[in-house]
């Protein structure tokens, strides 16, 4: 019988990741600093956030956001 005790979650570094569809700040210095976004992928070491105004994806590094 499955026990739900022996799930894992994964983490980076400690920090638990945003799933598809959560919104982020990117909290990096630089011109972005500030925005909120939605995340669109999860890669290996970055979210691939869609910024309204920014009319591209922005990659961010996980450490350099934070939930909203």
């Amino acid at each position: 019988m499955f026990d739900d005790r022996f799930l894992l979650t994964w983490t980076y570094r400690g920090m638990r990741l945003a799933a598809v569809g959560t919104r982020v700040r990117v909290t990096a210095p630089g011109r972005w600093n500030g925005a909120v976004g939605t995340v669109r992928r999860v890669a290996h070491t970055r979210y691939h956030l869609s910024v309204p105004g920014a009319g591209r994806t922005l990659t961010v590094r996980f450490e350099q956001t934070e939930p909203v």
